[in-house]
């Protein structure tokens, strides 16, 4: 791996980081805790703020050297539709699949998560796409 791509992937993971927090920790934090069966332990009281920068950054660099190896995409709209595909089928697979096994939520708070999911990863991996791209002519 290559700076520019340990940097995208950085970047990438930030934007998610921070993103997340706003959209999943303060927007819909109430909505999802309404649509989710709620038993003693479920939730980690604080949750392991380390762990889910490690999962954002996994994802950034995902993205990161999809675009770099393989799709060349080197600015943000390309990574931005490439990151909507990728993280769609992603969350929508993710989601489906702990749908089928736990009874940890309902449909509508699966289905918001597919939605939120899809963009969350769309702008962190337009970030990943954009940064790549600089430093070219």
């Amino acid at each position: 791996m290559n700076s520019k791509l340990l940097v995208a992937g950085l970047v990438s993971g930030i934007v998610g980081f921070l993103l997340g927090w706003v959209i999943y920790g303060m927007l819909l934090m109430d909505f999802m805790a309404a649509h989710t069966t709620v038993y003693a332990g479920l939730m980690k009281e604080p949750p392991f703020i380390p762990g889910i920068f490690i999962s954002n950054l996994c994802w950034g660099l995902l993205f990161a050297y999809i675009f770099q190896k393989w799709a060349n995409i080197t600015d943000f709209s390309g990574g931005f539709s490439a990151g909507l595909i990728i993280t769609f089928l992603m969350s929508l697979s993710m989601d489906v699949f702990q749908y089928s096994f736990m009874n940890l939520g309902d449909t509508t708070m699966y289905a918001v998560d597919v939605v939120v999911g899809t963009l969350l990863g769309g702008v962190m991996a337009g970030a990943a796409g954009m940064v790549l791209g600089k430093g070219k002519a």
